[in-house]
């Protein structure tokens, strides 16, 4: 069992890291090559239909332009990326670090 610790460095360790066309290659064959039991593949079919039928609710989430001070509230940071042309999770680093997004949205949870 490795330690919180050493997971922290590994993962700063490989952050920024690329890999070649070739090793992603080997990577996708061999995920490709899992075979899982039945049990699991059970546990996540229900899981996936679980969350179909009942899908978590984002928070709520408001963009306030920093020039006119127009505020846009959002019922998701999902949909507060699209209504900002972006990706969800580049959204929630700026909201994690308080910066402006492109320099001129504050994002908040509301």
């Amino acid at each position: 069992m490795v330690s919180e610790l050493t997971r922290k460095r590994l993962s700063l360790a490989s952050q920024g890291r690329k890999f070649s066309l070739e090793t992603l290659a080997k990577m996708s064959d061999k995920k490709l090559g899992i075979n899982r039991s039945k049990e699991t593949i059970a546990k996540m079919k229900a899981y996936q239909s679980t969350r179909a039928k009942q899908p978590v609710s984002g928070l709520k989430v408001s963009v306030t332009e920093n020039l006119t001070n127009e505020t846009v509230i959002y019922d998701s940071l999902r949909k507060a990326a699209i209504g900002l042309g972006t990706n969800h999770t580049t959204l929630r680093n700026y909201l994690n670090k308080n910066k402006l997004y492109k320099e001129r949205y504050i994002i908040l949870i509301v």
